[in-house]
């Protein structure tokens, strides 16, 4: 420990001895600014501090009369229908013709031409009203007035060689 102490108290005295020289701080001073160059213009007001300053220099009066016509127009505007109109629009999914009649779900093989569905579809009146779900899935609508038409076109569709499978839904009314 002893020489530890001797050896710092030697470094220390070594470091004491070695002195800057007494213009060392100015001549650093000096080559710093030589490096940064000169000295910037400070920069002029944006657009919006003037503005800002604008504003704030406004007289009293004029400021509460803009304040008081803005509050004005946000009074008139949460009173206006959009689009300055009656309610011209319709929610997706809305009760319609299509969701009210009997319908099955029938899934379509892969290979299945279009073409072949929409014949087959039209020729029946039959009508797609959604659908593909995740699974491959339309909602396919039946238009039969009672249970008899109903199961003969649900039979139809099974017969049909594009049909994948179909699963019964809304029968008609009678239930049969």
């Amino acid at each position: 420990l002893g020489e530890a102490e001797a050896e710092f108290s030697g470094t220390a005295a070594a470091n004491e001895a070695i002195r800057p020289p007494a213009d060392a701080l100015s001549r650093f001073a000096r080559a710093l600014d030589a490096e940064a160059g000169p000295a910037r213009a400070p920069a002029g007001q944006s657009w919006l501090a003037k503005a800002f300053g604008r504003l704030t220099a406004m007289p009293a009066g004029v400021a509460w009369a803009a304040a008081a016509a803005l509050l004005a127009l946000v009074v008139v505007q949460s009173f206006e229908r959009p689009g300055g109109k009656g309610s011209d629009f319709e929610i997706a999914g809305a009760e319609d013709d299509l969701a009210k009649l009997p319908f099955a779900l029938v899934k379509f093989k892969p290979d299945a031409k279009m073409s072949d569905i929409a014949a087959f579809l039209s020729q029946n009146g039959l009508k797609i009203a959604g659908g593909p779900t995740a699974d491959g899935v339309f909602h396919v609508t039946i238009p039969a007035g009672n249970a008899a038409d109903y199961g003969k076109l649900i039979g139809l569709i099974a017969a049909q060689p594009f049909a994948e499978a179909v699963v019964q839904g809304r029968k008609p009314v009678d239930g049969g």
